[in-house]
């Protein structure tokens, strides 16, 4: 993700021209606890013919909700950014944006002191330097700060002060991570392959007594809009084979779903719609990752809200099961009526272990890998 995003910033031509950094702004954003966010850019294809424009960014302002074009109208001396009102769903911010407390720069304005911070994954911040004579926007190289998002905020400290989860890498002159590679904190969150198969131990608890089923859970396809994977179990000494099948689209890094169905012989399918979506994690993923949302879910004309937080608990994490010791990526997930812990597979995506909980912290369910094909 930081790759393809100095992809879009230091191509010839961008918007952003990166500049040596400040100390000056460093050490302003060290004496302030917390900064409100102005908006946020993400990145959009306003050229039909999907012309590289160094101008593709949608700004969503916080206040309001309205989306802007960067640059959609010609810019003008006291209007740096040439705001565009266009009718568009906002999107996941990629980058926050919020302004500095008063003339930093000291040029005699503020309409360049803003500070630009990625919104999720590794951390980057910038300020804006000022505009070239091409329209170009300059920033300066990544700021040496730590930082948190909480709420409406950018919470700013020194290298460090977040849960030791900071980890500014270092960069060169033009602003690219030289230890994107070997950085420990985000990993790739694998995808099951298509015709994976595994075994897991289904036990349900009941206060002091519990009852497991063998399920068989099998990928059987994927493609970028869907994923169907099957269920097989016995349950009265006959085979029941249930299919799932999730709808969804990938934003960045994630994967938000929109509808469920399930379908087993003999039965109607269930559907089971989210609205605006169920996020999960995918792609990328980094150590104390968090994320939450509201969901609305509609299954047979009942419609049920929730509120959901997940958190990237840790990578590479070593996992035992009946099944074998794995390198596992522990996410967890909070809902108003549960909590679950599952460790995934650092290699083949598989599920190793899953743990729920009921609000009273009383087991409800667990999920163990026996076997993995």
């Amino acid at each position: 993700m930081l790759k393809y995003l100095f992809n879009l910033l230091l191509v010839m031509g961008t918007a952003f021209t990166l500049l040596h950094a400040d100390s000056t702004v460093e050490q302003a954003l060290l004496q302030k606890t917390g900064y409100t966010i102005s908006g946020s850019f993400s990145p959009y294809d306003f050229e039909p013919k999907g012309d590289n424009n160094p101008f593709d960014w949608a700004y969503t302002a916080r206040s309001s909700g309205q989306v802007y074009q960067l640059q959609g109208v010609a810019p003008t001396p006291k209007s740096v950014f040439g705001w565009k009102k266009v009718a568009i769903p906002s999107s996941t911010p990629m980058w926050y944006m919020f302004q500095l407390d008063g003339d930093i720069d000291g040029d005699g304005s503020l309409k360049f002191d803003w500070v630009l911070v990625l919104a999720t994954g590794k951390k980057a911040a910038y300020k804006l330097v000022g505009v070239r004579d091409n329209g170009t926007f300059q920033y300066s190289d990544k700021l040496n700060i730590d930082y948190k998002i909480v709420g409406n905020t950018v919470q700013t400290g020194a290298v460090g002060t977040f849960d030791g989860s900071a980890n500014v890498p270092d960069t060169n002159d033009s602003g690219i991570d030289n230890n994107q590679s070997t950085d420990n904190s985000c990993t790739s969150l694998p995808q099951e392959p298509v015709g994976q198969r595994s075994i897991l131990r289904v036990t349900k608890y009941y206060g002091t007594s519990s009852r497991y089923t063998d399920v068989t859970h099998t990928m059987v396809s994927a493609s970028p809009t869907s994923t169907t994977i099957t269920e097989g179990h016995q349950s009265s000494g006959n085979d029941k084979i249930e299919s799932f099948t999730s709808f969804f689209t990938i934003n960045g890094n994630y994967k938000d779903i929109s509808k469920d169905v399930s379908e087993r012989t003999g039965l109607s399918p269930k559907t089971t719609t989210y609205t605006p979506y169920w996020r999960e994690p995918v792609n990328e993923v980094c150590e104390n990752q968090t994320w939450n949302f509201a969901v609305s879910m509609t299954q047979s004309s009942q419609t049920t809200t929730d509120n959901v937080t997940y958190k990237v608990i840790a990578l590479n994490e070593s996992k035992t099961v009946a099944g074998g010791t794995f390198s596992t990526i522990h996410l967890e997930v909070t809902t108003n009526s549960y909590s679950k812990h599952q460790w995934i597979d650092a290699t083949s995506g598989a599920l190793i272990f899953e743990e729920t909980r009921n609000t009273d912290d009383s087991l409800k369910q667990t999920k163990e890998l026996l076997s993995l094909q």
